[in-house]
């Protein structure tokens, strides 16, 4: 297997990007005041445009980056890293789906479906396993219809919070499609 090597430009986007990225998701804000970890946040755009522009491998370990370094500043509710892995889950959901749609000149359907996607998978992440964890770690009993919850809370968080990083994408798209041809053009 031939192993990938990065010139110095690929790693000064991917730093730059990171940079970015975090200082997005450390400015999130909490849109459910119930539940005041699932925040608003559009760290995922610079992570895109490192997919789409060198490799969804290192756009994937950048967000890994990203979250690591929000939980070593900011912790979790639980003491464990929870939420940062499960934006992690959310947004190689995100990336694979739209990486895919991109390859074919599809954005803007693309950006619809990932949604959708990222939406319906995150109520089964969360339904079977973090909803479950968080309440066992915090000591109380789970809602007695699991299902009826995550959809009410984790359905409509994610469908608001990816939807309007869609939104944000494809009015930044013009933008972020002439920095990803840059981006391709510095790192050949």
């Amino acid at each position: 297997m031939k192993r990938k090597t990065y010139n110095v430009g690929q790693l000064v986007i991917i730093a730059l990007m990171i940079t970015l990225s975090y200082i997005l998701m450390y400015t999130g804000i909490s849109i459910i005041p119930a539940v005041p970890h699932l925040k608003l946040e559009f760290s995922i755009i610079p992570i895109v445009i490192i997919a789409l522009g060198i490799n969804i491998k290192s756009a994937m370990l950048a967000s890994l980056i990203v979250n690591m370094l929000d939980f070593f500043t900011k912790g979790s509710l639980t003491g464990l890293p929870i939420d940062q892995m499960i934006n992690l889950i959310a947004i190689c959901i995100f990336l694979v789906v739209i990486v895919q749609f991109e390859k074919n000149n599809h954005t803007k359907t693309g950006l619809i479906i990932s949604v959708i996607v990222v939406s319906i998978m995150m109520i089964f992440v969360n339904y079977f396993f973090t909803t479950p964890l968080y309440f066992g770690l915090l000591g109380s009993e789970l809602p007695d219809n699991l299902l009826y919850y995550c959809v009410s809370v984790y359905g409509i968080f994610n469908s608001i919070k990816w939807g309007l990083v869609a939104v944000a994408y494809f009015v930044c798209y013009k933008y972020i499609d002439i920095f990803k041809k840059k981006v391709i053009q510095m790192t050949k």
